[in-house]
């Protein structure tokens, strides 16, 4: 099996994908999820705004990302704007691998951002105001308390995108 030419390119394709997606998808999903536990005007919108991928048909978002990847699709449009030639990006081997991960990450983020968000709403709030009596600032505050405080979280959102590659490697390649 190791012999297999194209066992060893998936093997490294989901390698790859497996080390940039799930932890740009889960850091992307806390940032989300502290700006939707802020108090800000238009919270519930951006909050739906970012949770409606995850809870669209993949039929639908499939025929999304192909209208903004196929050669007279969107991004190809925009790109033609500032000179750049169209590409074929589902068609080329240097562009599909990470043109699958932005939208898996495009879909998933929303998903996590939830899972975030109700860890970060279990945080007790005495926490943060004893930190800023103490003089920490926002960086420190959410480095040093709201980060290891949502790591059942990130765990759990680690594990969930990895799965969906272990998912892949048995299905397709086993």
């Amino acid at each position: 099996m190791f012999k297999d030419q194209y066992f060893r390119i998936s093997l490294f394709n989901a390698f790859f994908y497996s080390i940039i997606v799930v932890p740009v998808q889960t850091f992307l999903a806390i940032v989300l999820a502290v700006a939707a536990n802020s108090k800000i005007k238009g919270i519930k919108f951006f909050k739906a705004t970012f949770f409606i991928p995850a809870i669209t048909s993949s039929a639908a978002i499939s025929m999304i990302f192909w209208m903004i990847y196929s050669r007279p699709g969107i991004l190809n449009r925009f790109l033609s704007i500032f000179g750049f030639q169209p590409i074929a990006w589902l068609e080329n081997p240097n562009t599909a691998l990470p043109a699958i991960m932005v939208m898996n990450i495009w879909t998933t983020a929303g998903y996590f951002m939830v899972t975030f968000l109700a860890g970060l709403q279990d945080i007790p709030t005495s926490i943060y105001e004893a930190a800023r009596i103490d003089g920490a600032s926002p960086s420190k505050i959410f480095w040093k308390i709201t980060v290891p405080m949502l790591r059942p979280q990130i765990l759990f959102v680690m594990i969930m995108g990895l799965l969906v590659v272990c998912r892949f490697l048995i299905k397709y390649i086993f």
